[in-house]
């Protein structure tokens, strides 16, 4: 191989380093392009990506605010429930109560007052018997009842045979009360 040299050794050089320069330059403008592309890439992948985000963290908020309204009606609901369901475990039907007691009571006597007590599971019964048989028909006809428990009468209910001022107290039994 023949190598001639037509130019002198300082051109050379100075080609030479041109050359490396003019290289390195390339090389450098080819880094920031790379550099920038990717930046732009970058930024754009970053909005696309941002604008998603906004976009599902808004319907996120709008599930959530439907689901906290369903939420709220919904426990308002089982609060409803809830107080309604309290308020048939403490009901006590005393319709079938009553009417027992109606049919107890023989024709020829006169109640003033009947007072029941729901919390002291009591009833008083105050009024005026016919007699004395027809005292003693209430008094067995109120102690064969299905919810009473006892039936306490004061002894002067007894003393008198004709127009005998009469006063019962009946202890009821709540259990037989609430699931007749």
């Amino acid at each position: 191989m023949i190598t001639l040299n037509l130019l002198d050794q300082k051109r050379k050089n100075s080609y030479h380093w041109r050359r490396l320069l003019l290289t390195i330059q390339s090389g450098i403008e080819l880094w920031f392009f790379t550099i920038l592309c990717l930046g732009i890439i970058f930024s754009a992948a970053e909005y696309f990506l941002q604008t998603n985000f906004e976009d599902t963290t808004a319907q996120n908020a709008l599930i959530n605010q439907t689901i906290g309204g369903d939420q709220q009606e919904i426990l308002a609901i089982n609060y409803q429930l809830k107080e309604i369901d309290g308020m048939q475990r403490e009901y006590i039907a005393w319709d079938p109560f009553l009417m027992a007691l109606v049919n107890v009571i023989p024709p020829d006597l006169k109640l003033r007052n009947l007072t029941i007590d729901a919390t002291a599971m009591t009833v008083d019964i105050t009024g005026i018997a016919k007699d004395r048989a027809t005292l003693l028909k209430l008094k067995s006809g109120l102690a064969n009842l299905y919810v009473t428990d006892k039936v306490n009468s004061p002894i002067d209910n007894l003393l008198r045979k004709d127009n005998i001022d009469f006063a019962f107290h009946l202890l009821l039994n709540p259990q037989r009360l609430r699931y007749d």
